[in-house]
């Protein structure tokens, strides 16, 4: 869904970059539309990159349930939002098709049209720099939640090996 385009109060801002920081992560926060735009490039190459990869679509194949499923975990059809009976073919759908045009689309939208862009990252490619990464963004996700912020995540740019720098 859309983001509202009202802006972001600069001091819970400075406790993002703070909790970031804190666990040894840097953030860089973007309301500027071109580098949203660069942004965008990155997630809609990302985006038709993996759906175009068969062994990436099976695997997320395997995550994808109908909306009455008994599973615990993987993600529903509501989550992506999808219908009941939609929902029931999700599996298929992303089994057997290249679906990265509309995705591409879809996302690309979505990273233009919001306020604001954030990207987290460590200096280290390590585990240890991935649950500081994780604690970090525990804490901001809590933090923007308490402000009555949402977030969505667009994680294609570090998935796709060639987009990672």
């Amino acid at each position: 869904m859309p983001f509202e385009a009202e802006p972001i109060d600069p001091q819970v801002k400075t406790d993002l970059l703070h909790d970031a920081a804190e666990h040894h992560c840097w953030l860089d926060m973007t309301e500027d539309k071109e580098e949203q735009h660069e942004i965008a490039n990155l997630i809609d190459y990302g985006d038709r990159k993996q759906a175009a990869n068969k062994a990436f679509r099976r695997e997320l194949a395997k995550w994808i349930h109908s909306n009455n499923s008994s599973r615990k975990d993987g993600m529903p059809g509501y989550s992506h939002g999808v219908g009941d009976l939609a929902s029931r073919f999700g599996q298929i759908i992303i089994r057997t098709f290249d679906w990265g045009d509309g995705q591409a689309a879809k996302d690309r939208q979505l990273a233009e049209g919001s306020p604001m862009l954030a990207v987290m990252a460590t200096n280290e490619d390590t585990p240890q720099a991935w649950i500081e990464c994780g604690r970090a963004l525990s804490r901001m996700l809590l933090r923007g939640t308490a402000h009555g912020l949402d977030a969505s995540f667009m994680n294609q740019p570090i998935e796709v090996d060639t987009l990672r720098f």
